[in-house]
């Protein structure tokens, strides 16, 4: 009983997720083309990828 009550297992993380509102979203065709179902989730890998790191290299 007590080896539950002092359980001292290290954490790596929290995750933080925050709220989101339902706004407009794709027919069924749409998104099984899109691979989503939101579309402000549907951004290109130039969109995807920060600045800073430049980008894919080929």
């Amino acid at each position: 009983m007590l080896e539950y009550m002092f359980d001292f297992t290290p954490r790596v993380g929290y995750a933080f997720v925050p709220p989101q509102r339902l706004g407009e979203i794709y027919s069924l065709c749409e998104a099984l083309e899109a691979g989503t179902l939101f579309p402000e989730l549907n951004i290109s890998m130039e969109e995807y990828v920060p600045k800073q790191c430049g980008g894919c290299k080929k």
